[in-house]
C-alpha cells in the first residue's frame, strides 16, 4: 500500500496487489510507482499553490476595487463641497504657496479666471504691504496644524481692497501636504460694523449736547 499526499493533505491510496508470483513481485513495481505518485503529488502541490496565488488575486482585486469606489465617492464629495461653497477655497503649496486648485467663488472673489489664478502663488492676492505677513502666517498654520486670520485684504484685478477673514489647515491629498485656505469675503460685516460705530459716535454727540 502506497500513500498518496501533497505536503499539505493525504488524497489516496494504492494498493499494490501481485497475482502472478512467477513471474513479478510488488517490490519490481515499487521505484517506478513511487515516482508516478512523486510527480502527481507535485502537480497537485503546484496546482494548490496556484488556486491560492489565484484567490489571493481575486481577494486583492476585490479589495482595490471596493478602495477605489470608495475614493471615487470621496473624490465626488469633496468637489461637490469645493464647488458648492459660500467662501472662496485656495488649496496651496506649503512651501512656494502656489495655488494649485480653486473653486468659482474664488475666481468671484479675485475677478480672474481659474486658470489666471492657477499660475499664480498666494502672496499675488494680497497688497505689497500684507505680503510681507504671509511668511509668518505661513509658518503658524505648518506648526499648529490650522489657524485663523483676520484683518488681511485680497487685492481684486480691479485693484479693489477686499476685507478678509481666512481659515486654513494643512491637508494630505494624494500622499502630499497642502494648505486648505477657506476665505471670507468680510465687506458686509465691516460695513456693518463701520455703520454700528458711527451710529455709537452719533448718539454719544446727542447726549453729550443734551448735557452741556
Amino acid at each position: 500500500i502506497l500513500a498518496m499526499r501533497t505536503t499539505e493533505e493525504l488524497w489516496g491510496f494504492i494498493v499494490i496487489c501481485c497475482l502472478n508470483k512467477k513471474h513479478s513481485t510488488a517490490e519490481n513495481y515499487l521505484p517506478l510507482l513511487e515516482r508516478v505518485i512523486a510527480v502527481a503529488a507535485a502537480r497537485i502541490e503546484k496546482l494548490n499553490f496556484l488556486n491560492r496565488i489565484n484567490n489571493l488575486n481575486m481577494k486583492l482585486l476585490q479589495k482595490y476595487t471596493d478602495i477605489s469606489q470608495e475614493l471615487r465617492l470621496s473624490e465626488h464629495k469633496y468637489h461637490t463641497l469645493f464647488e458648492k461653497a459660500n467662501d472662496a477655497i485656495y488649496l496651496l503649496d506649503p512651501i512656494s504657496g502656489q495655488i494649485l486648485d480653486c473653486n468659482h467663488k474664488a475666481a468671484e472673489l479675485e475677478g480672474r479666471e481659474i486658470k489666471e489664478l492657477l499660475a499664480m502663488k498666494m502672496g499675488e492676492l494680497h497688497p505689497n504691504d500684507e505680503r510681507r505677513l504671509l511668511p509668518a502666517l505661513v509658518s503658524k498654520v505648518k506648526n499648529a496644524g490650522s489657524s485663523h486670520i483676520s484683518g488681511l485684504h485680497h487685492l481684486r484685478s480691479d485693484n479693489l481692497l477686499v476685507p478678509v477673514e481666512i481659515n486654513a489647515a494643512m491637508v494630505n491629498i494624494e500622499g502630499k501636504k497642502a494648505i486648505l485656505s477657506i476665505v471670507r469675503d468680510t465687506t458686509t460685516q465691516a460695513i456693518a460694523k463701520k455703520e454700528l460705530k458711527q451710529a455709537k459716535n452719533y448718539a454719544e454727540n446727542i447726549i453729550e449736547a443734551a448735557n452741556a
